[in-house]
């Protein structure tokens, strides 16, 4: 059986790591005032410089029911089955319009409600991909990789809440608040939604420094195999520390990853993560 690894854009996979892991990827719709591009069109610095302009935030567009219909359909040509991993669907509508494309075709097509965001997507779709290459059933590998959505330690500390703010993600009294006490806070993702963590305040390195730190001891049980370093945007010695941090932790691998428009869009410039499996080592 001819199974096809597929994802999103907000899963913020470079091509390159796409095309090494023989990933299928659909995009968002992203819109700036007149300007409709799709995620990935354009690089992130440029929708801050127009919000910056506007005073608008970039709008991001779910992937509707006919544009997962005919996404399928062209991967189903060369394959016998799809597993989708989507976005969480604690914040967008796409995973329940991937699950509605997916009752339209004989063949089967798996959409995983992965519960995380931007690279902890990308664990998942690796961890599928490496169960796709041993030869298991479909509904095994689903199984297995379903089991290791609540360990995925997603999380990020955000320099500004007005991005959130402005797309509804909290409300702006919370974002006055932060603003006015120089507060820097923790974004975590928790049972597929965002959530607050702890609190930082001071310059961006000095708060990286604590968060990761935090995060670490907070959930200790890494599986080594692999930790991604994510931003929007960052200064060159800030990623250099984070990547250090977490290779003395004992990570065998450590990515840096660059958020793409759909997540960037929310969380804002200077927003940084670290993201990694936090149920040990697994030999499967």
């Amino acid at each position: 059986m001819k199974i096809a690894l597929s994802t999103e854009s907000a899963a913020d996979l470079t091509p390159e790591r796409l095309k090494t892991l023989g990933v299928h990827r659909v995009p968002y719709t992203i819109i700036m005032g007149e300007e409709t591009v799709h995620d990935g069109d354009r690089p992130i610095e440029d929708l801050y410089k127009f919000a910056d302009e506007t005073g608008q935030l970039p709008r991001t567009s779910a992937i509707n029911v006919s544009e997962f219909v005919d996404y399928f359909e062209n991967i189903l040509k060369d394959n016998d089955a799809i597993i989708h991993l989507s976005l969480s669907s604690g914040i967008t509508s796409s995973t329940e319009h991937a699950m509605e494309a997916a009752k339209k075709f004989s063949k089967p097509i798996y959409v995983i409600d992965s519960k995380v965001l931007s690279t902890g997507i990308s664990l998942l779709v690796e961890y599928a991909r490496h169960l796709i290459d041993k030869g298991l059933a479909p509904e095994e590998i689903v199984s297995k990789v379903e089991a290791r959505i609540p360990y995925t330690q997603v999380s990020f500390v955000i320099e500004t809440l007005e991005y959130l703010r402005k797309g509804g993600r909290c409300s702006a009294l919370t974002a006055f608040a932060a603003n006015m006490f120089g507060i820097k806070p923790e974004i975590v993702m928790t049972d597929g939604k965002l959530g607050s963590g702890t609190k930082h305040r001071g310059p961006m390195k000095k708060i990286v420094k604590e968060y990761i730190e935090n995060t670490l001891k907070n959930n200790p049980n890494i599986d080594p195999f692999l930790c991604y370093v994510t931003y929007s945007t960052a200064p060159q010695d800030v990623l250099d520390m984070a990547c250090e941090m977490v290779k003395k932790a004992g990570f065998k691998e450590v990515r840096t990853a660059q958020a793409g428009s759909t997540i960037g869009t929310h969380c804002g410039p200077h927003t940084l993560g670290i993201l990694y499996f936090a149920d040990g080592p697994h030999d499967d």
